[in-house]
């Protein structure tokens, strides 16, 4: 027998394990016909998603993220088609390039906050920057004195700025 047949025969029986611990779970809990098991396939996936659904809506974190995110797009796609297009005069062409340079690096920076402060133990966190401006918004009761200046650092060492407000959310 080849190293190959060996390896089918092994992978055939380890399924022929696995659907017979699957089936007996499942009729020890009481399904007994393919239609049990297929309801209760149903009925997981919708509890499932209407959690999801539910969360996504209600989370504060999650609807400024997305809107943020269109936004940002937007003017993005608009900038571009300024850039690209023949018919713009040469100093527009240049304005719309370092607005499209600085959209980029606040976001990055934005994203880099984010991520620092989630590393710094918060759950959830956003950062607005407009400008020489930080907004931050925290998931979380409230924050002491030690967590503001962590955010303050992460923000200033990221992004060099020092004139930001912190906010939490829930």
């Amino acid at each position: 027998m080849s190293t190959k047949q060996f390896g089918i025969i092994f992978t055939l029986a380890g399924l022929i394990i696995c659907v017979g611990l699957l089936s007996i779970k499942l009729n020890s809990e009481g399904l007994k016909s393919p239609e049990d098991l297929a309801a209760a396939a149903l009925e997981g996936e919708t509890a499932e998603k209407d959690t999801e659904v539910n969360e996504k809506e209600d989370d504060f974190f999650y609807t400024a993220r997305s809107e943020r995110q269109q936004k940002d797009a937007e003017v993005v796609a608009n900038l571009k088609a300024a850039v690209e297009d023949k018919n713009t005069a040469a100093d527009v062409k240049k304005n719309a390039q370092n607005e499209l340079l600085r959209k980029t690096k606040s976001k990055d920076n934005e994203n880099r906050i984010e991520i620092n402060i989630k590393n710094k133990g918060f759950s959830d966190a956003i950062c607005y920057i407009e400008g020489d401006k930080a907004k931050i918004y925290v998931k979380g009761e409230s924050i002491n004195q030690d967590q503001s200046r962590e955010i303050k650092e992460v923000v200033q060492n990221v992004a060099g700025i020092t004139n930001l407000s912190i906010e939490v959310k829930k």
